[in-house]
């Protein structure tokens, strides 16, 4: 009985680790690549976290320049000072931008669970000026185990601003997407930061 119990245990911790079969059909409606250097800070400050007021909702959202993003963090935590050698980390909503002429077109992922569909959120904004993005268009799919999927579509109201806030330090870019090959432009870049990790990680022991 007891060897039964444990093996269950043994199954659940597998099978929850694991990707759904919902996040196959994310990857497939996803088109953004990370890239080493998207130019991005060459147009915008993304030396901080930009702020957007919107229909009573708040949402804090970082740039890193190779592609990455991440919102609704942790935002007391980001500013709250720590030991100089302690990276600070943030836990939110990641995904993948690129940047189509004076527009910046994220691709927010999520990979699913046990108990939450696996789903693909698109928001665009564009560049008003070096510290301004207006909201302009946001969709989403949300996609089951068997391929069917709900749409919802938002088109913010007008002069839906977000701002530039300066952060003395960006927290660390941990982006769970980067680990997967799929989401890189360059594979061999791909692989370098994958070998980064290991040394990283074998450096803490």
């Amino acid at each position: 009985m007891k060897n039964i119990f444990i093996s269950a245990i043994m199954c659940f911790i597998l099978f929850s680790s694991c990707a759904p079969m919902s996040y196959r059909y994310v990857k497939s409606y996803s088109s953004n690549k990370f890239d080493r250097c998207t130019g991005l800070d060459t147009l915008i400050n993304i030396n901080g976290y930009y702020r957007l007021l919107e229909n009573n909702d708040t949402i804090n959202m970082i740039f890193f320049n190779d592609g990455t993003y991440i919102e609704r963090f942790d935002l007391e935590n980001l500013l709250i000072e720590k030991d100089r050698n302690e990276k600070k980390h943030l836990l939110g909503y990641y995904g993948i931008y690129n940047i189509v002429s004076d527009t910046i077109k994220i691709e927010l992922i999520s990979k699913g669970s046990l108990n939450m569909m696996s789903s693909i959120r698109m928001v665009w904004y564009i560049i008003k000026d070096k510290e301004t993005l207006e909201h302009i268009y946001s969709n989403g799919l949300y996609f089951t185990d068997n391929g069917s999927y709900n749409y919802k579509e938002f088109f913010p109201a007008k002069n839906s601003y977000a701002k530039f806030n300066l952060l003395n330090e960006l927290p660390s870019n941990e982006c769970r997407l980067k680990k997967d090959k799929f989401f890189w432009e360059d594979k061999k870049e791909w692989k370098e930061y994958m070998d980064s990790l290991k040394l990283k990680k074998k450096n803490k022991k």
